[in-house]
């Protein structure tokens, strides 16, 4: 029984477009060669499904609608026990009704749609008069539920299941009667009875958490996750990848589960949280960069 674990690569693996990631690919590739540890081509979701978007949005009857605050960062994200704090979190939950949701579905429906790594993370403040005016809206339907992160400070929308990413939507000239639906709701929110925000330049500010450095961090002290003796039980063995924000200081600032045996996901991440890494260098002065980290778990 062993447990193995190397950084890769950093997060370029951050999907651009809807077509051609080809800087991701490229970056996978060099790091892949590099390490000698092969990157899966399709380690990272395309993040944009315009047709599985726009079916669920059709197919949606009725919806939950609150306010969204916290760490507003990849909402999809598995970060197991040890990263609960960085979820995303919402209070002030309100049901929309059919017609609400209908509604409001067909203003999402027929809009052109991106990926959703493309929306930069934020912070946002959970009290009532503060923060952003960020909204969660769960659309119900015949299948699993379909969330979606309304960011009106960036005038997009992203959209996800439980797990996985489905793609970003620009509101445009769709901002003021998303905003009216919400106000209309929400009736007891005081950030919308503020005017809208103004988006500014939406595209420029679309650049998702990407971020080119000239020196990769680098592990200073590593700790290998326990191998869970459930796992050990069934036999479960796998490669856990996970994608964590190091920062200036060589801390793990965050950290989630890009693919693996699900069995094996929270050992993963309570190890990395206790790594140490000399940071990335940007300019020579230490900056925060994601790197997608393999843990291989085997019992041979």
């Amino acid at each position: 029984m062993r447990t193995v674990t190397s950084v890769v690569l950093l997060a370029a693996g951050l999907r651009c477009a809807c077509a051609a990631p080809a800087r991701a690919a490229d970056a996978a590739a060099e790091h892949d060669a590099r390490s000698g540890i092969r990157v899966p081509a399709d380690l990272f979701p395309s993040g944009c499904e315009p047709d599985e978007v726009r079916a669920r949005l059709a197919a949606a009857t009725d919806a939950e609608v609150s306010r969204a605050c916290g760490n507003i960062s990849s909402p999809w994200a598995f970060r197991g026990r040890a990263g609960r704090r960085l979820t995303l979190r919402d209070f002030g939950r309100h049901r929309a009704g059919p017609e609400w949701t209908r509604t409001v579905a067909a203003l999402l429906a027929d809009a052109p749609v991106d990926t959703a790594y493309r929306v930069p993370s934020v912070q946002s403040d959970c009290s009532a008069a503060g923060g952003l005016p960020i909204y969660l809206v769960r659309f119900e339907g015949p299948g699993r539920p379909t969330f979606a992160v309304v960011r009106f400070d960036l005038a997009v929308v992203q959209l996800f299941d439980a797990e996985h990413p489905l793609g970003m939507i620009e509101l445009g000239v769709r901002s003021d009667s998303l905003w009216s639906a919400m106000t209309s709701l929400l009736d007891d929110d005081p950030l919308l009875r503020r005017p809208r925000p103004a988006a500014g330049d939406t595209a420029a500010r679309l650049h998702g958490d990407q971020a080119w450095v000239r020196f990769l961090p680098e592990v200073l002290e590593r700790v290998a996750p326990d191998y869970p003796k459930e796992a050990r039980r069934t036999r479960t063995e796998g490669t856990v990848w996970v994608r964590a924000l190091v920062g200036p200081d060589g801390a793990v600032r965050d950290a989630f589960v890009v693919s693996g045996p699900p069995a094996l996901r929270d050992a993963s991440l309570d190890a990395l949280w206790r790594w140490r890494f000399q940071p990335a260098l940007d300019a020579g002065r230490p900056t925060a960069a994601w790197i997608v980290v393999p843990v291989l778990f085997t019992l041979r």
